[in-house]
């Protein structure tokens, strides 16, 4: 079997660092997942270098939006899963977070003082 070139590998270790924050996310673990996630990332930052050095700087730059953009995804939809609503309870709805201001009925009425 043929060894996979640099890019390859960073490519597949930017995949799966970014796996592993997203599981972070949903898998309570002490952070031992996020130590994997840096490791991983760092090694495909690492493999982009070797790869080229031009690729290597679009990695670093990759890793600053994708990381962050996958943790912010991760946190968006963890309230809708069954761990995040046992974890925060029942979303409350729109009408619950707004409640009816009680003095607007009263608008543009006449009252008796």
């Amino acid at each position: 079997m043929a060894a996979l070139d640099p890019l390859t590998w960073a490519i597949l270790l930017m995949l799966l660092g970014c796996a592993l924050v997203v599981l972070e996310v949903f898998i309570p673990d002490g952070g031992v997942l996020s130590f994997f996630a840096a490791i991983t990332v760092i090694a495909s930052v690492v493999m982009a270098f070797r790869h080229d050095l031009t690729l290597g700087i679009g990695f670093v730059l990759l890793t600053l939006v994708a990381v962050p953009a996958t943790l912010g995804l991760a946190l968006k939809y963890w309230p809708h899963t069954p761990m995040g609503k046992a974890f925060l309870g029942e979303l409350k709805s729109s009408e619950e977070l707004n409640p009816v201001d009680a003095r607007r009925a009263l608008l543009g009425k006449v009252g008796v003082s």
